[in-house]
Parts: C-alpha cells; structure tokens; sequence
C-alpha cells in the first residue's frame, strides 16, 4: 500500500477556543491531506471533544492520540510527527486558519525542486479575532533579521516523509525545539527554501505557546522594537548561555555526520556539498568552543578577543552582531573542575 500523499501533524492542549477555525480549513484545502495526525497534549478543557466531533465528519483519516501528563509543544509534536505516514507532511498549530490553496501551492513548490526537503511560506498577523494586524512575518523579520537563515516558524513549515524520519527523535537537548531543529537540519543539507506567498492567517493571542518578543507580537512592529527587546534583554541578563549553544551546535553536527555516513537523501546531495556543509558546522563548532572561553574572561578583557575571532569569520556562524553582543554582555563563567 503506496503511502499518502500529504500528512499533517498536529499538536493541542486546551485549545478550544480557536480549534474548530483550524481544523475547518484544514478540510476546505483545496488539495485534502490523506490524514490528520494529532497528539493531544493531556487537554483539560473541551479540545477532545471537538476532535472527535472533527473525525466522525472529516473528508479524511483523523487519528488521534493523546497523552496523560502534559510534555509540552516539542515533545507533543515529537509523538504527532513519529506517526505520519504521508509523503509530504504539514505542522499546524492548533489556533492559526490555513487559506484553502496552502497544501496545492507547497505541493508546487516540492515538485519544482526535488532537492528541497523542507519548503516554509509566509504569514498574515491576525489577532484573536482573526482581524490582520497590518504586517506578514517576512515583512517583520527584514526589519532585524535575515529570514533565510532566521525564518523558523512550525506551522508554516511542510517536510519530505523520508526526511522527517532522518531528523526524529528531536533531541532531548536544553533549547532545541521541534520546528527548530527542522528547520537546522534543513539548512546543513542545504535543502530549505521560503515560499514568499502568504497561505495562513498566523493568530496572536494571550495563550500562544511563543512569546511575546516583537516578532510574534500581537500588534504592528518596527525596527526600534527589536533593538529595544534584544538590548533590554542583554542587560536583564536574560541571553542564551553559551553552554547551551556550544551543546546544540554539538548535536546539529551530530545529525549531519550521521546522515553523511548513512548516504540519505543520496540521490539528492552529492558528496561535495555533503562535504561542505560537513566543514561549515565542523566550523561552528569551533566557534561555539571559543564563545566558552571567552565568557570565561572578565567582560572588560573581551573586546579584542571578541574581535580577533570577528576577524577569523567566527560570527557568520553566530548571528553576527547579535553574538558579538552575547559574547560581550554574558556574565563571566568560571571553567568547571
């Protein structure tokens, strides 16, 4: 029995209050999944009724599972993506609104390059109410980041089946989150590209599981947002800490390295760029050994280490200015026994 052609992926918990919007444009796509995959994440509220009202009536397999003690988004999505079977398979999150050609346009995009394992498109910000906020993410993000590098958002990602199962288990590491480490795993196998199309309102209410850092605000947003976030998180102190980084670099170079000695996705990734993108990490991760050291100085030594390894191209693999700032500002870490 030939697999399905598309799989979506769903995680909920105590999400009844914008379910039935999601679930019902799911069934309106114009190009229906072959099954909706959902881990409820031991919802306390109305959620499971609502999707087994959903299953008796969907154009389509609806399998749920659900779970006794909450495991949070990552391992939720963890479970509901080991069970797709499909061919392709879309995350969706359990209060946004697919538009109906979002399934057929990332179809599209799939068949276009056979190479591409991991496609994400663009976002229309609404508000609990559905009405738009003004701005797509890709508009937002120009305005501080470099989305190709920086664009991570689960429900708007859609992954090959075959290379889904090379990334799962997701890593049980501090700071790795499902969409994540999709999407980084994507990126060393140079196989992500952007749909800039937007094909789903992205709602911003008070109980999103993100934060409300400027990106994912509720409310139109400009440069001066991001510099005020990020500087007032430096000084609060409230950075990633490097060991954390160091850890996660660590485990994206492990991913690679094994799937360049398996030889998956061979027919797609010839030696040479398995090669290169094997060099890069190897690369990032001696510069996230030297981030270590660093914040193992006083903050007032590190300037002129901090611009050597500036010198060296250490930063293209940390964020750039953003590390440079994080190296700086860090609070200084005294090497362990």
């Amino acid at each position: 029995m030939s697999a399905p052609l598309w799989s979506v992926a769903l995680a909920t918990h105590n999400g009844a209050r914008h379910l039935e919007a999601q679930l019902d444009s799911i069934a309106t796509q114009r190009l229906l999944p072959s099954e909706l995959v959902v881990y409820d994440d031991a919802s306390t509220d109305g959620t499971p009724s609502i999707l087994a009202t959903f299953a008796s009536t969907a154009p389509f397999t609806v399998r749920v599972e659900r779970g006794g003690t909450p495991l949070g988004p990552t391992r939720a999505f963890d479970r509901a993506l080991a069970l797709c079977q499909g061919t392709f398979v879309a995350l969706a999150d359990q209060d946004d609104v697919w538009y109906p050609n979002k399934l057929e346009r990332l179809t599209s995009a799939f068949d276009a390059a056979p190479r591409l394992q991991l496609v994400i498109h663009d976002l229309a910000y609404v508000d609990a109410a559905l009405r738009p906020i003004g701005q797509s993410k890709l508009a937002r993000m120009r305005r501080f980041a470099d989305p190709e590098r920086e664009y991570v958002t689960g429900m708007a990602s859609a992954v090959r089946g075959p290379f889904l199962a090379s990334c799962l288990p997701v890593p049980e590491v501090r700071g790795i989150v499902h969409d994540g480490w999709l999407h980084w795993c994507a990126e060393d196998l140079a196989a992500k590209a952007i749909v800039r199309e937007v094909l789903a309102s992205y709602r911003r209410h008070d109980t999103n599981a993100t934060g409300a850092a400027p990106l994912n605000a509720a409310r139109r947003v400009g440069r001066m947002h991001f510099l005020r976030h990020y500087l007032g998180a430096a000084l609060r102190g409230e950075l990633p800490e490097v060991d954390t980084l160091l850890a996660q670099e660590q485990e994206r170079l492990a991913w690679l390295e094994r799937t360049a000695a398996a030889h998956v996705h061979a027919e797609r990734c010839d030696d040479d760029r398995v090669r290169r993108r094997l060099a890069l990490r190897r690369d990032a991760v001696r510069a996230a050994h030297e981030r270590v050291r660093t914040v193992r100085w006083p903050r007032w030594s590190r300037p002129w280490r901090i611009a050597s390894r500036a010198l060296r191209g250490d930063y293209r693999h940390l964020k750039g200015l953003r590390g440079a700032t994080l190296d700086l500002l860090t609070p200084r870490r005294v090497a362990p026994r």
